[in-house]
């Protein structure tokens, strides 16, 4: 056991004799052997002085102050302690609150942060409701304030005395937002780190300054948020301004009564403002609605036009009846990419022409590139240009006029699209994913998606198959295809995105997840060509079945597995790229039991995580895997694989020869030999069908 560090609770106080007594006696009980209550009373007329008598463990003084803020300034200057935590005088602890908070710190010397949840009582201690905090609290999470009424609250949060330090004093010029603004400071400099456990107890009163001021409240915490924007990402502004528009418009705000909709005075804003609008068919009358008065709904219409943005009656188009002319006529000819695909999921193919995208960005290439942006959803890369276009028709084939007359305004010399959608009479590029449809039998080759593809493939130029396998199958369905014309580019892995987590991340991720087992990665979507049946079957065979969970990602439930059980417990979570890091750094394996694949990113990133990778010998599972992976082919083999992969050896040698694999494998060599299709198209003076590439 680490010796417990020294916590110093910070109490403001004013006129607050009838409970501060409740306050003092909640931290006095808890028994924490290392511990100093500091009260600062800013000059009190009741007998809150005569109550702080009484009790001569406290440090206390009593002289007027500024406020709040200033109270707490001076009680931090006062502090010994390595742990602070602001309890103010009408809140109180939650017993055996300190021990649990100080064991916390004690094991986690690196965390600077740690909230738990809060019982929100009235004045007699009845609770109301539990305020179970959101255990992901982020910069992100505390910028979208509205979002979340499930936010940290102020007495059940404790910080290192040392990260005050760094931050600096509270923010004295506020009367609301004061803890706030103070926490968006902190999520700049920390990570927060969650007890599911309740640390405090705050009383609900009427004559509380927050009750009756909502709306002073709401004009504060714009005006302390928006400045800590510039910490995100773009791409994280405009998620941020996105999901702020689509709030107003369903009601999820909580206060559209209140405050005016904020006008998209950055590009961000406005990319999010299409996001939102383009949800519903009458574009126009939901702007209206966002933005009732006259002259800002002209000033938004204006600046959507002067993005090639119009209105055909109320639905928001790209292309108007008389096009633009380009503003001025690039020397090259441009490379118009079509981003459709960004709007749907940031899946694996998502994740492949971000990448892409990066790498050219860095290029003189990327110069040339022009991305259709659908409806505000593309990654932003700084030397790409990017065009606002909304969001696509549900039927792919009838988006070709339209996106021919804006590859004419652009001057483009090629087209290529992110997800099946084409042009006719203009050289394109198709990306070939897989041929899951037409192999496989599991969809309607007569659904919209596929009746694209089809026609896309039709007008292509030349193909980029993202694997050998991938190749293979588009010749065998398409025989017409010169050969020539496709070529494998392979996906890649960026290796600093998808490396071994640390432990402290591993144990908080797997405490939020409950995965208090050793646990299996099994990916989900289709569960028919995904196999995840195989898993499960193999797993019954295992005696020491309940031992084990299986984190299983994508579309799947229990009920697509019919009358199959299994006592292997289920924990079906979507997951960010940052979460699946450090899930595959602390699962067993990677089980990837797949019938067929058009490449296997996952593999990969589980490689690059030091994550061993069970996995099929079909399709183009060995190209990636190569002989860093143990192929099985039915449930049976599965079994043996899954009790083999336990034995340290095993996993040691499958570790390494992972980490050698996922090394081969890049994104800037696929963005190379993409670049290098693209000129040897554009390059053609004239364009065969399909054009031969050497």
């Amino acid at each position: 056991m680490h010796q417990l560090p020294k916590i110093s609770i910070v109490t403001p106080a004013y006129n607050c004799g009838h409970l501060i007594q409740r306050c003092i006696e909640s931290v006095t009980s808890q028994g924490y052997p290392n511990l100093e209550h500091i009260i600062v009373d800013g000059g009190s007329s009741d007998d809150t002085v005569q109550v702080l008598k009484r009790y001569p463990h406290l440090r206390w003084i009593s002289e007027k102050d500024t406020g709040e803020a200033n109270a707490l300034n001076k009680g931090l200057t006062k502090v010994t302690g390595e742990i602070v935590c602001w309890l103010n005088a009408d809140d109180y602890l939650h017993p055996n609150a300190l021990i649990r908070v100080g064991q916390t710190f004690a094991n986690n010397p690196e965390w600077e942060l740690v909230f738990g949840n809060t019982h929100m009582v009235d004045p007699n201690g009845k609770i109301l409701w539990v305020k179970n905090s959101f255990s992901g609290t982020s910069l992100n999470t505390l910028l979208k304030w509205w979002e979340h009424g499930s936010m940290p609250h102020q007495p059940s949060m404790f910080f290192r005395k040392r990260l005050f330090d760094r931050v600096g004093p509270l923010n004295e010029t506020l009367h609301f937002s004061i803890d706030l603004e103070l926490w968006l400071r902190c999520a700049v400099e920390t990570r927060y780190h969650h007890i599911d456990r309740v640390l405090s107890c705050a009383v609900q009163r009427s004559d509380c300054k927050s009750d009756g001021t909502e709306v002073d409240q709401i004009q504060s915490h714009w005006r302390v948020l928006l400045p800590f924007l510039k910490h995100l990402s773009f791409d994280d502004r405009v998620d941020f301004w996105g999901d702020y528009y689509i709030g107003r418009l369903t009601g999820l705000n909580n206060h559209n009564h209140l405050d005016p909709v904020r006008f998209p005075d950055s590009e961000e804003a406005l990319i999010a403002v299409v996001r939102a609008i383009t949800l519903h068919e009458s574009s126009l009358g939901i702007l209206s609605y966002l933005f009732p008065e006259q002259q800002a709904l002209v000033a938004v219409v204006e600046r959507l036009i002067a993005r090639g943005l119009y209105f055909n009656e109320t639905q928001l188009i790209a292309v108007s009846e008389k096009p633009r002319a380009p503003q001025s006529i690039p020397v090259d000819k441009t490379i118009v990419i079509d981003g459709v695909f960004f709007e749907r999921a940031r899946t694996g193919i998502f994740r492949v022409w971000d990448s892409i995208l990066r790498e050219w960005s860095q290029t003189s290439f990327g110069k040339r590139v022009v991305v259709l942006d659908r409806s505000g959803h593309a990654p932003r890369h700084p030397g790409i240009r990017y065009r606002l276009v909304p969001r696509a028709n549900k039927e792919l084939i009838k988006e070709s006029e339209m996106l021919k007359n804006i590859c004419l305004e652009e001057n483009a010399g090629l087209f290529i699209s992110t997800y099946y959608t084409s042009v006719d009479g203009i050289p394109s590029i198709m990306p070939v994913y897989d041929m899951i449809p037409e192999k496989t039998g599991l969809f309607k080759l007569t659904e919209p998606d596929w009746q694209a593809k089809h026609l896309a493939i039709k007008r292509a130029s030349a193909f980029c198959c993202i694997s050998e396998s991938t190749r293979r199958d588009l010749l065998e369905v398409f025989p017409d295809i010169n050969p020539m014309s496709a070529v494998v580019t392979l996906c890649g892995i960026d290796r600093e995105k998808f490396s071994p987590a640390g432990r402290d991340e591993l144990i908080e991720l797997c405490k939020r997840l409950n995965l208090d087992r050793p646990y299996f990665i099994v990916p989900g979507g289709n569960v028919e060509y995904k196999n995840v049946r195989m898993f499960f079957e193999a797993m019954r065979a295992i005696p020491s079945q309940h031992g084990f969970k299986a984190l299983t990602t994508g579309s799947f439930s229990q009920k697509d597995l019919g009358d199959l059980t299994t006592g292997c417990e289920i924990v079906n979570v979507g997951l960010t790229d940052d979460e699946l890091r450090v899930a595959y750094t602390g699962a067993l394996a990677l089980v990837y039991p797949t019938k067929y694949e058009g490449f296997g990113l996952p593999i990969l990133e589980a490689m690059s995580c030091g994550c061993p990778v069970i996995t099929t010998p079909w399709t183009s599972i060995p190209e990636v895997a190569g002989g860093a992976a143990m192929y099985v082919k039915d449930a049976s083999t599965l079994t043996t694989a899954l009790v083999e992969i336990q034995r340290p050896e095993a996993r040691e040698k499958l570790i390494a020869a992972g980490f050698e694999r996922a090394g081969k494998f890049s994104w800037q060599t696929m963005a190379s030999q993409i670049q290098g299709v693209c000129e040897q198209v554009i390059g053609a003076t004239e364009l065969p069908r399909p054009v031969r590439l050497s």
